[in-house]
């Protein structure tokens, strides 16, 4: 029960948190919060009632981590041409994939060509996502300035010279 209400903050937050923006009102801030909490609570409420193991809910947690935020993120840190286009398509596709992998968890009669909750699985997932990322990062146009800053507060590579 801990492990799923800290699920549910913690979707809810990110949300909230991502998708606000500085310049709204303390109220509408307030509203939308709820909002999010209220839909990560209903997609929690129907995984819930579709999946009984708790195991399988980890597994799709771990796969929506995974396929949808690894690739960016790692990437962003690491590869200055990266983009936010190039990582809202990768995360876009990652989730897509994420989802898809859901729906035959929940029993829906979908083609998959990998063996569900395998390595397969998620090797797939995160090979998508990197490529969609690295072809768009590379079609559009690139963000050094955000790229750079981003790295910097990073502080993983050191300080540029």
């Amino acid at each position: 029960m801990s492990t799923m209400d800290s699920l549910i903050n913690t979707g809810a937050m990110t949300l909230a948190i991502d998708l606000n923006t500085r310049e709204q009102d303390e109220d509408r801030k307030l509203r939308f919060s709820r909002a999010a909490t209220l839909m990560v609570t209903a997609v929690a409420l129907v995984i819930a009632l579709g999946i009984r193991s708790i195991l399988e809910i980890s597994w799709i947690a771990s796969d929506v981590i995974t396929t949808g935020v690894f690739v960016p993120m790692v990437a962003g840190f690491i590869w200055r041409r990266g983009n936010a286009k190039g990582a809202a398509a990768s995360m876009c596709v990652g989730l897509s994939y994420c989802i898809y992998n859901l729906l035959i968890s929940l029993g829906i009669k979908l083609p998959a060509f990998w063996a569900v909750q395998s390595a397969g699985q998620v090797i797939l997932g995160v090979v998508l996502s990197a490529l969609v990322y690295v072809t768009v990062s590379l079609c559009t146009k690139p963000e050094y300035q955000k790229a750079d800053a981003f790295i910097a507060q990073a502080g993983l590579l050191g300080k540029k010279k």
